[in-house]
């Protein structure tokens, strides 16, 4: 699905640029704009950016639109943690309104009372707490959720 969106992004993108052997650039075809680069990525970026008021990339998470899938990939390991986190709280985590209209997530883990007023510390808990740490330290033992976290520990404690 990614790739048709793409795809489609990419020929309005085309339509809306040309290319002058004479000055070897890149320019802008929108009306009333007169912006030329040597760089079609430039030139790429600004159409996509100034002129294309669509926005083909939606975040799955919380909706957000975004023009390209760039945009949207950064977006979402800042905004909604990493994918390790967000498999944790879709397999770990309740979430539910109580009687005031407070938010809670509650852990659905076998004999564990956590609850928490933050999504993102509902999360941490059920990473920390009830998923196997499955990169392990040649060194010290030490047990990891994921290998960047492991090459992490490596590089500062191993020096």
């Amino acid at each position: 699905k990614l790739a048709e969106i793409e795809g489609k992004q990419n020929e309005k993108l085309e339509k809306l640029i040309s290319y002058t052997e004479e000055s070897k650039s890149y320019n802008c075809l929108h009306p009333k704009c007169a912006f030329s680069n040597k760089s079609k990525s430039i030139l790429l970026k600004h159409v996509s950016s100034k002129h294309l008021s669509s926005k083909l990339f939606s975040c799955d998470e919380c909706g957000e639109q975004f023009s390209s899938a760039k945009l949207l990939k950064k977006h979402i390991p800042e905004e909604h943690g990493s994918e390790e986190l967000r498999s944790a709280l879709k397999k770990w985590i309740i979430e539910y309104t109580d009687m005031s209209g407070q938010t809670w997530y509650t852990c659905s883990h076998t004999e564990c009372n956590f609850s928490s007023g933050s999504k993102k510390g509902a999360g941490m808990h059920a990473l920390s707490s009830h998923t196997e740490k499955t990169f392990i330290c040649h060194q010290c033992g030490d047990s990891f959720l994921t290998s960047s976290s492991l090459s992490h520990h490596t590089k500062y404690k191993h020096k």
